[in-house]
């Protein structure tokens, strides 16, 4: 049951990642606003967050291993994949490794993760992840002030 709630929580995880990407017209944007939501999923979503930070405790079980490697898998090629279509649409450098910059991505959704299960707002009261998304965009990005433009277009009222 333990490695089945976790399966689950990797599908709500995602299908959460594809409402939020759902109708914005580039990769990048997609992957910017679903970093800037992940703050949001977590609080929605707390039991399954909870739990995983518990299976991580005990990640020498060989099932919770192998089904918590299948989630970071999947997440990775969720964000590398969305980074390699910017990349072919010309608004991410080409240069750019797309794998490490998701596993970037990643380590600071369990930052995040943490903070949301410690309590410690401070960071995301602070701008922490609009702040690392206008750094790291500053050095990838080919399209300008990529962080301006998603939250002009996630502020619009949808039809």
């Amino acid at each position: 049951l333990y490695v089945a709630v976790l399966r689950r929580a990797r599908e709500v995880t995602i299908e959460h990642y594809e409402k939020i990407a759902n109708g914005l017209p580039t990769p990048l944007l997609k992957a910017i606003a679903v970093v800037r939501g992940h703050g949001a999923i977590m609080r929605d979503n707390e039991p399954y967050f909870r739990l995983h930070l518990r299976a991580l405790a005990n990640s020498d079980l060989p099932r919770v291993k192998q089904v918590l490697k299948e989630n970071y898998l999947t997440y990775n090629r969720y964000f590398s994949g969305l980074i390699q279509l910017a990349q072919e649409q010309g608004e991410v450098h080409k240069a750019v490794d797309a794998e490490q910059t998701a596993w970037f991505i990643m380590s600071q959704g369990l930052l995040m993760n943490l903070c949301n299960q410690l309590s410690m707002n401070e960071l995301q009261e602070a701008g922490y992840v609009d702040n690392l998304l206008e750094d790291a965009l500053g050095h990838i990005s080919l399209i300008e002030d990529p962080l301006r433009l998603i939250k002009e277009m996630l502020a619009r009222p949808s039809n």
